[in-house]
């Protein structure tokens, strides 16, 4: 390297950004502990969950681990002395001067968002991770590039890279205490959307693990002795219910959203602090929700696809479709949707599934409800055999299970009333779901892959069902319509070429 490295530490905010310089050492630390984990794992774990372990293997654990840590440790600080990162006039130059070399340069033009996220850590020593993502479908969940600097410094760096990528002019202090949220989000409001935004499936599975827990301790305290299955089913209850709870709760409290020209910035988190900023020409799709215990009262929330939008490096889900408006009345959503997102704002004109369309929907639901029936009569009977249930229980998943044929053919009924689609001159929307419905809106100019399926059950009625993938949306699952007629679901492709075609797409919008 022509340049040593400048330290980052005290003093970081006065640093030329065109100079190379270090990651802050707290990366060390933070990886350190990260290994410890990973090994405690590894040598710890399996041999105090053996039986009869051999005595001289506790003698010398402490010191295999120990010394195990301490390996990795001086491996990721000789890793860290030799990573520099220089933010040049055009690009991002990353380079790791060790055994496995890395040059990495990352052009401003590409980069989609520029995201930081503040673990505990981070904010106990006063550092923030910047997270770099491409215009990639490879990096549309994992960052591009992870940079760990101190907190001002790593203020200075966005805010400069903004001016150029997104052409902000304001610093930090002024977002933070000028610029007012678009909607005014409350911590309760955020409280309700954690306990509510739950899709229905889980908060039905969630109470029926609890009610087998709560039968099973009963059968206990009349019983005697100790039951496995209650166990099992406190366990299921809590990681399908307790705990996507919390990580809402703890990722979107204090809540703030706000525009900037056509730049979205998100800021949020209780104990990890994220700051998510992206173009709106990156939004491949907006999503409003409404699972069945919010639309009781009136709640939806909306949500956006951005392509390669990933402030987690753990590739979380919550990054990748951030929550443009927690749940709220329907009023509120379309305001937000007009303030920050009015590009899929459009005048939409839905039609329902057609009738024929019972015809299918119907023979679908009397297959599902008898494979489906003839499968769980069998677990239930198996779990008996092998006393992994009480036949006081087994009685009961009978008779949810037998119950199951209505619940195929109402949801059908439904289906056939409530699905529905719109084709406008620039999007498209998809009403999809019974109990957990969600409004998808589509720019044609996003779209990717345009599959049109029919089959045994909808060719004779002239039905089909549309599947529509969207632009480098690695990891998300497609656009689906209900079943309409091929000629109207047709229309999708059709308009995307004609826009290609007649130069109303412009693919250098999106880039």
């Amino acid at each position: 390297m022509s340049e040593d490295p400048v330290q980052n530490g005290a003093g970081a905010p006065d640093i030329p950004l065109d100079r190379p310089m270090m990651y802050h050492w707290s990366v060390v630390l933070e990886n350190s502990l990260y290994s410890a984990f990973i090994l405690f794992f590894i040598f710890v774990l399996p041999l105090i969950t053996t039986e009869n372990p051999d005595t001289r293997l506790f003698l010398l654990l402490p010191a295999v681990y120990i010394g195990s840590v301490a390996v990795a440790a001086v491996m990721l600080f000789w890793r860290w002395r030799r990573t520099t990162v220089t933010f040049r006039e055009k690009d991002i130059l990353i380079v790791r001067d060790t055994i496995f070399k890395r040059d990495q340069r990352i052009p401003y033009s590409k980069i989609a968002s520029i995201n930081v996220n503040r673990g505990l850590i981070n904010r106990i020593i006063g550092t923030s991770k910047l997270m770099f993502n491409i215009n990639s479908s490879v990096n549309a969940i994992v960052p591009e590039a992870t940079v760990t600097l101190k907190a001002d410094l790593a203020d200075k760096v966005r805010h400069e890279l903004s001016r150029k990528i997104y052409g902000s002019n304001l610093d930090a202090n002024t977002e933070d205490n000028v610029i007012p949220s678009v909607v005014n989000i409350s911590n309760k409001d955020i409280v309700l959307h954690a306990l509510l935004s739950q899709p229905t499936a889980a908060a039905l599975i969630g109470v029926f693990f609890l009610g087998i827990s709560t039968m099973e301790a009963y059968f206990i305290t009349t019983g005697g002795g100790t039951n496995i299955t209650l166990i099992i089913a406190l366990f299921m209850f809590v990681s399908s219910t307790i705990i996507p709870m919390l990580v809402q709760l703890f990722h979107y409290y204090n809540y703030k959203i706000y525009r900037i020209k056509d730049t979205v910035y998100i800021k949020c988190g209780m104990i990890r602090l994220y700051n998510t900023s992206f173009k709106v020409n990156k939004i491949n799709a907006v999503r409003i929700k409404s699972p069945l215990l919010a639309r009781m009262m009136g709640k939806y929330f909306l949500e956006a696809e951005v392509v390669g939008l990933g402030a987690s490096e753990g590739g979380n889900s919550n990054e990748t479709s951030p929550l443009i408006c927690p749940l709220k009345d329907r009023k509120t959503i379309d305001a937000v949707m007009s303030q920050v997102i009015p590009e899929f704002v459009y005048d939409r004109h839905p039609v329902k599934q057609p009738g024929a369309a019972a015809n299918t929907i119907y023979t679908r639901a009397a297959i599902w409800s008898s494979v489906t029936i003839a499968a769980l009569f069998i677990s239930i009977y198996e779990a008996v055999e092998l006393d992994f249930i009480s036949s006081n229980l087994a009685i009961v998943l009978y008779v949810l299970s037998a119950s199951l044929t209505a619940v195929f053919f109402t949801h059908g009924a439904f289906s056939r009333r409530i699905v529905e689609m719109d084709t406008g001159e620039k999007h498209f929307s998809f009403l999809w779901g019974v109990v957990d419905r969600v409004i998808t809106t589509v720019a044609y100019d996003k779209v990717q892959i345009v599959r049109i399926k029919d089959g045994p059950l909808t060719r004779p009625y002239g039905l089909a069902k549309c599947r529509v993938k969207l632009l480098t949306a690695v990891g998300g699952a497609p656009v689906v319509s209900g079943y309409f007629m091929t000629e109207d679901l047709e229309v999708i492709p059709e308009t995307v070429l004609a826009r290609i075609e007649d130069g109303s797409y412009d693919y250098r919008a999106y880039l």
